[in-house]
């Protein structure tokens, strides 16, 4: 069996993105969940609101069909390209974001706590939200959780 590498500490720190490996890139994902909320655009600002894809598993922040989420309509790639044209469709505090405007990711990222709950204990993903699936839209009446800047 093959032994899996370490991450180098603090590596975000060390290389600019676009160097990031596939392993490094991936793991700056603190699995919060916030960018699988549905959001549109209005008056130069994107709009997050209380429902996610259906893919994503709320409780832990991950996608259940990650391998596959690229043939899913609506679901967006996480890459450098997205980062460049449409950094509206993260959150202002999502790792990729923040590194790309020269910042250091914050105290409750799970790559600088050591710990992945964290991310949760400070209200920052979807589990402290008040979201529920695409399925249950009729049911939840649409609500603004959070909006960011188009640029």
């Amino acid at each position: 069996m093959k032994k899996e590498k370490t991450l180098e500490k603090e590596f975000w720190k060390k290389k600019p993105l676009h160097k990031l490996n596939k392993r490094e890139w991936e793991a700056l994902c603190a699995h919060c969940g916030r960018c699988c909320l549905n959001k549109y655009s209005a008056g130069g600002l994107t709009i997050f609101i209380n429902t996610y894809c259906r893919h994503l598993s709320p409780s832990d922040g991950t996608c259940r069909i990650y391998n596959r989420r690229l043939q899913n309509a609506g679901c967006v790639k996480v890459d450098m390209q997205l980062i460049r044209t449409q950094p509206d469709l993260l959150p202002d505090d999502c790792a990729y974001k923040l590194l790309a405007q020269g910042q250091d990711l914050p105290a409750w990222h799970p790559l600088v706590s050591g710990n992945p709950e964290t991310v949760h204990l400070a209200g920052k993903s979807v589990r402290s939200l008040p979201v529920c699936s695409e399925d249950c839209v009729f049911a939840h009446p649409e609500q603004c959780l959070f909006t960011t800047q188009k640029r």
